[in-house]
């Protein structure tokens, strides 16, 4: 798939942009039965970091559960690093980025059956955190089929003009009252493997998830490869450009490279 000027132009005003399912049904139920197998532990790697719904202090894997509700460094997993450097994503990165290119992470959000987590308006930048450069958009991908009932993604349409609003991040109560009013609320609805790409100073969120099943999605924050953790130096996983991760450089990898803030 090409993407297109208007494709452009619509993330440029709006914020966000709509794909299209760009893989297989197939390979998306690859993805989810990778997920699974991560949750029990059939498929493992030393330190990739794992965030329990019930217990949002946990940074590891606790044992087999589908109560996680983050997990990340999917960069890491050959499944999903296929996923990651999909031509549509390149030709995003490379003319809202440029040619080099990290992540600051690839992880999955899992939304548990009848979880009544809400996940609250903010932006993707801060001002607050360690990192040279702010992140510029990211890829929200639903594995799952994502409505209003489960907890879809919602936006502020257009938002993102505004730029960082105070530090970034969350919101003052003042702040968000005057752009809930100002701006046009849209719920994301999208099928399974369809994708929004949105700009890191959207505003965005996420309601409960009412239904007896649970969502999974994919996420994929990318920036300028330059890009360093300012207490450590270090900088984050190359997706595009030079050094870029590889099929062949994470073949029989077993253990997460450090963490950047580590």
């Amino acid at each position: 798939m090409k993407l297109t000027g208007a494709q452009f132009k619509e993330f440029d005003e709006r914020g966000f942009l709509r794909l299209p399912s760009l893989h297989s049904s197939d390979a998306i139920q690859s993805l989810i039965q990778r997920v699974r197998d991560i949750m029990a532990g059939r498929i493992q790697y030393e330190g990739m970091f794992f965030q329990l719904e019930s217990n949002r202090e946990t940074t590891s894997f606790q044992g087999p559960s589908s109560d996680y509700r983050k997990i990340k460094d999917l960069e890491y997993d050959p499944l999903f690093l296929d996923f990651i450097q999909h031509q549509a994503f390149f030709q995003m990165a490379a003319r809202y980025i440029g040619p080099e290119v990290s992540c600051m992470r690839a992880m999955v959000m899992n939304k548990p059956a009848s979880s009544q987590s809400v996940v609250p308006w903010h932006q993707d930048i801060s001002e607050n955190w360690a990192m040279s450069h702010p992140p510029a958009f990211t890829i929200w991908t639903a594995l799952d089929p994502a409505s209003v009932d489960n907890g879809c993604l919602r936006v502020v349409v257009g938002s993102h003009q505004e730029g960082k609003i105070g530090t970034g991040h969350t919101l003052s109560e003042t702040d968000l009252d005057a752009y809930l009013e100002q701006g046009k609320v849209e719920y994301i609805e999208l099928a399974s493997g369809e994708s929004i790409i949105f700009h890191n100073a959207l505003l965005h969120g996420s309601g409960p998830n009412n239904t007896a099943h649970s969502r999974l999605a994919m996420t994929i924050c990318l920036m300028d490869s330059a890009t360093q953790h300012t207490r450590t130096g270090k900088r984050y996983p190359v997706i595009f450009g030079e050094d870029a991760l590889t099929q062949e450089s994470i073949r029989n990898l077993i253990t997460i490279p450090g963490h950047v803030y580590d």
